[in-house]
C-alpha cells in the first residue's frame, strides 16, 4: 500500500520502527486516497476527508502536433 500511496515502500516500514512521518506526507496519502475513493462507499465518518481533485487530463496521442500552418 506504501508503495502505491508514496511510490515508495518504506513509509509504513519507519512507522514500525518507531520513526515519525511528516504532516505533508499525511496530508497527501488522505488526498490520495480521497481521489480514488468508490463512488458510493462510504467514507470513514472520524476521519475528516479532503476534496476529491479532479482528474488531470491525459492528452490525446490522436491529437495533430500543433505546428506552423502548411
Amino acid at each position: 500500500m506504501s508503495t502505491l500511496v508514496y511510490g515508495s515502500g518504506d513509509r509504513l516500514r519507519r512507522l514500525r520502527e518507531g520513526k515519525d512521518m511528516l504532516s505533508a506526507n499525511i496530508e497527501d496519502g488522505l488526498q490520495w486516497f480521497s481521489d480514488r475513493w468508490p463512488e458510493g462507499a462510504v467514507w470513514p465518518s472520524e476521519v475528516p476527508r479532503p476534496a476529491p481533485r479532479p482528474p488531470t487530463p491525459v492528452p490525446s496521442s490522436a491529437a495533430p502536433a500543433a505546428g506552423p500552418p502548411a
